[in-house]
């Protein structure tokens, strides 16, 4: 599974059966997208499916849980035999309602304590966003932005592991 940085808003998600947009889709993204996880208002992008709410949802064999209640607070799923957790800061609440998992995909929107998204259990987090830097530089003060993360289950570190994408 690859994670790449496309702009502020949006990041992409390349796996073996499908392609995702992450928090929504930059106007200048040439790739065709399967589905987009979208916290917000989201327009019909051609054949994209846009998962904008909480539910269950299913794009070429991965299944994909819209989190919450009333309000999103994340997606979660199985991707190439990973668990994946998909959220933005400002919506996460208290992780401790939350599913565990490999690897975490947080928007930093608003800033936060990263200890929170430590309690989702992830061996690797990966942070995009405007307060990407100033949250994981709690954990490594010298952390550099990347453009993209190829991430393989049996390579995951046993400790909490955290990327910026920029």
């Amino acid at each position: 599974m690859e994670i790449i940085f496309v702009s502020e808003k949006a990041l992409r998600l390349k796996s073996k059966t499908a392609t995702f947009g992450i928090f929504g889709r930059d106007e200048k993204e040439k790739t065709v997208l399967d589905a987009i996880f979208s916290f917000g208002q989201a327009t019909l992008d051609g054949e994209t499916v846009i998962f904008t709410g909480p539910g269950e949802y299913e794009v070429k064999g991965v299944k994909i849980t819209g989190e919450g209640k009333d309000i999103l607070r994340g997606f979660s799923g199985r991707i190439e035999n990973m668990q994946v957790f998909i959220g933005q800061a400002s919506t996460l609440g208290d992780p401790k309602d939350l599913p565990e998992a490999d690897v975490a995909i947080i928007r930093a929107d608003v800033s936060m304590e990263l200890k929170p998204i430590a309690n989702l259990g992830a061996h690797l987090v990966v942070l995009s966003g405007p307060e990407a830097l100033k949250i994981a530089q709690q954990l490594q003060p010298d952390i550099q932005e990347v453009s993209k993360v190829a991430i393989i289950k049996d390579k995951l570190a046993e400790d909490m592991q955290v990327v910026v994408l920029g």
